[in-house]
């Protein structure tokens, strides 16, 4: 049990905020937090095959395609149409790498098409949120709005019996927290953009993992798919007279009570016998 908690959640941590310390520019954001999914991804079970036998294990290898995304968009015109190619190629292959067994051996042409057209459409939306939002509040603010969501992930998959994607979703969110407290101490560059590649990636194929390979139930995934959308409280014409970070805690106050139902949700009443 200890190993699991060194490797889930303190290594990544540890890792994440060594390499956003030494790089200490917006562009160390990518690289750390894939460093950190990496990280817990060996520690708990050991790098993956490639390709993967599980396609779960595809993560760490999108984190790194994300990495690279979030690393070459630095410098990069805020409306470039690059920024959407880049976008529309990794959450395609996201989609393809976790559900190709679904459309391939369970899933009608028809079935297929609506499932990865919607899922796209929903990756999309997410991402332009968490680059918008990026974008407009300070680094802090855009992550203390979306850990809620982070944390609210790692308890819906636990409790809905897959132990690991849980843990890689602690993962996500203790790095995520690790690189918050480096950016309180250190003045880091003034963006998470570079960051939101990695974070959606990892976020969204937790989600369709948990979704098709767990017992994540609809209603919680959408849940879930949403509740980062509340981080708009922070942006509202009502509170925009406000400090700063009385708009955080209000945003992340509504993210928690959306990822809280999803939760209470999938809450088990019985022993989850792990």
């Amino acid at each position: 049990m200890t190993s699991m908690l060194a490797a889930g959640t303190i290594l990544p941590a540890v890792l994440t905020a060594v390499v956003l310390f030494l790089i200490r520019r917006d562009w160390g954001w990518p690289i750390a937090l894939a460093a950190g999914f990496g990280a817990a991804q060996l520690g708990l079970t050991g790098w993956p095959d490639f390709p993967p036998t599980d396609v779960t294990q595809w993560l760490p290898y999108l984190a790194f395609a994300a990495m690279l995304a979030g690393v070459f968009q630095v410098g990069l015109s805020d409306h470039s149409i690059i920024h959407w190619v880049v976008r529309f190629i990794l959450v395609a292959a996201s989609l393809w790498f976790l559900l190709s067994p679904m459309v391939l051996h369970r899933w009608p042409a028809l079935d297929s098409a609506l499932w990865l057209g919607g899922l796209a459409l929903l990756w999309l939306a997410l991402w332009a949120h968490l680059s918008v939002l990026s974008d407009r509040l300070p680094t802090p603010s855009a992550i203390v709005t979306l850990l809620p969501a982070v944390v609210a992930s790692s308890f819906v998959l636990v409790f809905s019996y897959s132990a690991f994607l849980g843990q890689m979703a602690g993962a996500l969110a203790a790095s995520l927290t690790a690189g918050l407290l480096v950016i309180l101490a250190v003045a880091i560059g003034e963006s998470f953009g570079p960051g939101v590649p990695v974070t959606v990636i990892l976020l969204g194929g937790l989600w369709v993992s948990g979704l098709f390979y767990a017992e994540v139930p609809r209603e919680a995934a959408a849940l879930l798919w949403v509740s980062p959308l509340g981080g708009w409280v922070a942006m509202l014409g009502a509170l925009r007279s406000r400090p700063v970070w009385q708009r955080t805690v209000a945003a992340a106050l509504v993210v928690a009570a959306i990822a809280s139902v999803a939760v209470y949700w999938v809450y088990p009443t019985d022993d989850l016998g792990y």
